[in-house]
């Protein structure tokens, strides 16, 4: 029997959005949501440089929706951030230098100091590891940054 991953991926991720929008706890969706996270496992490395060093993560980075998600507490670290994980409210605060950057699993914004900014790809919970978007992460702790489609490349100064 001939399966089509792509098919299946976007039934599963049908069936997560319209299984949360129902108000169910993102406990009580967490099994069904990792089924559809999984399929976005990408065939292609993806190479993280942030101020000139390659980033080596234990959960490999993933493409979804064009947005490069990374794991949250490396990539703060690598910022010079301070990483502080609220596990009832499923939140990570990262603060440096008078920035705090706040990020919850599921919502569609980024805080930086209490400001909002929305973002098209939450924060995500994939094999225990908070993904979150590199960019929108990054630039909101002050970084600049640059994607280099060719070698499937964030740099990150």
């Amino acid at each position: 029997m001939h399966i089509n991953i792509d098919k299946m991926c976007d039934l599963w991720y049908t069936f997560c959005i319209i299984f949360k929008s129902e108000g169910e706890s993102y406990e009580k969706n967490k099994f069904i949501c990792g089924v559809y996270n999984a399929c976005f496992v990408n065939s292609e490395k993806i190479v993280v440089i942030i101020n000139g060093n390659e980033i080596n993560f234990d959960q490999p980075p993933i493409m979804v929706n064009d947005r490069v998600l990374v794991p949250a507490r490396a990539i703060f670290e690598a910022l010079g951030m301070t990483v502080y994980w609220d596990d009832a409210a499923q939140t990570a605060t990262a603060v440096k230098d008078g920035i705090t950057i706040t990020i919850t699993i599921g919502d569609y914004a980024v805080y930086r100091n209490g400001e909002r900014i929305d973002i098209d790809v939450p924060a995500m919970l994939i094999s225990d590891r908070t993904l979150v978007p590199a960019r929108a992460v990054s630039e909101g702790a002050g970084a600049v940054v640059d994607w280099q489609d060719a070698t499937n490349t964030v740099i990150i100064n």
